[in-house]
């Protein structure tokens, strides 16, 4: 009877976590390069050091955006 349950609550659980890690069409991806690409060179140009660390959280919360979701 446990083995019934467990099975029952997988196949109900499953396809609600299936959504979570929705993957992004090729289109939305490549904004998010165009807009990767723009961070980076703003980071090359000069600026003040709060700037730059607003610029670098950015970029990283970017690119954790870009790997999760456009695989």
């Amino acid at each position: 009877m446990d083995r019934r349950m467990l099975l029952c609550w997988l196949a109900y659980c499953a396809p609600l976590h299936a959504g979570r890690r929705e993957k992004l069409d090729k289109k939305a991806c490549a904004a998010i390069d165009r807009r990767l690409q723009r961070l980076e060179s703003r980071l090359r140009a000069s600026h003040s050091a709060k700037q730059g660390r607003n610029l670098r959280r950015r970029a990283r919360e970017l690119q954790l955006k870009r790997f999760r979701r456009c695989r």
